[in-house]
């Protein structure tokens, strides 16, 4: 069976970063919505307003993933997009 190296451990792959390991709770929702939590990137491609982060619990084949937006990425949204703002929000 092939090896792969962890993304932690590994310079050599771009990934995002990782930005919290710990229970998925309402607080920590909050301060990605708030930002409260520095969402800078060091990757090439960057937006003017962070969009949020993609948040996993399990794993395997439990693995689900989830987006938590910022409250900034969203009221640029209705700023930009006015009436249809929603279609950009999924």
């Amino acid at each position: 069976m092939k090896e792969y190296p962890s993304i932690q451990d590994s310079s050599s792959i771009e990934h995002a970063p990782l930005i919290y390991m710990g229970n998925l709770n309402k607080e920590f929702v909050e301060s990605i919505k708030s930002g409260q939590i520095n969402l800078e990137t060091k990757n090439p491609i960057k937006t003017r307003i962070p969009e949020g982060v993609v948040a996993k619990i399990g794993s395997g084949h439990d693995l689900k993933m989830f987006k938590i937006k910022t409250n900034a990425y969203r009221d640029e949204l209705q700023k930009v997009y006015k009436s249809s703002w929603k279609d950009f929000w999924e």
